[in-house]
């Protein structure tokens, strides 16, 4: 009965993960068509500097991998750290949910400014992000899980095993940090290479 149980919350949890992401893909996509010819004009210009910037060499390789480290590790620490909050479950959420939004945003923008022929350039360049998002959601259903665990040993007296739970929740959080890095080299050095190729 209790794994049962068990298996109900796990759906849950992964359906409102799931639910959320997709809104927010959706959304992410849909913005670019409601947005003031101002503001397409703006998203134009920045798509065109950026990959002008790669066509030519120009980018700041350096810059470029500190601020993905920086704004991937740190975002995924909070994320890890929520997790043992107990009251973090909201706030992670609203990360999947930005986050989501911020990708489908960013692939439509460069399709909509390169139209067809910026389909492969879009590919190429959400491929370590969407590698990020993934990894992403699997911390973040297991901080919403951790949260949940704490919740009832704390104030329901239901039993677990802390030190497995915890030694696998540190563990989680050491690959996600690995891979993560991986994705940030790859995001600065690989894909403005592909792009420039194609």
């Amino acid at each position: 009965m209790k794994k049962l149980i068990a298996k109900i919350k796990t759906k849950k949890i992964l359906s409102l993960m799931s639910l959320i992401t997709l809104i927010s893909l959706i959304l992410g996509i849909l913005l670019i068509s409601i947005l003031s010819k101002e503001n397409k004009d703006l998203v134009t210009k920045s798509v065109t500097s950026f990959f002008n910037a790669i066509e030519n060499k120009e980018l700041n390789y350096n810059i470029i991998l500190f601020k993905s480290l920086t704004n991937n590790l740190l975002l995924n620490i909070i994320i890890w750290l929520l997790g043992i909050s107990i009251i973090g479950i909201p706030l992670v959420l609203i990360i999947l949910s930005i986050k989501s939004f911020i990708l489908s945003f960013t692939f439509t923008s460069i399709i909509y400014t390169y139209k067809f022929k910026g389909i492969i350039s879009a590919t190429i360049y959400i491929i370590p992000h969407i590698l990020n998002i993934f990894v992403t959601f699997i911390l973040i259903y297991y901080s919403i899980s951790f949260s949940i665990t704490l919740f009832n040993y704390l104030f329901r007296k239901k039993e677990c095993n802390r030190k497995a739970l915890v030694t696998h929740y540190i563990k989680l959080l050491v690959v996600a940090l690995i891979i993560f890095t991986a994705t940030a080299i790859i995001e600065t050095y690989l894909i403005p290479l592909l792009i420039r190729i194609i």
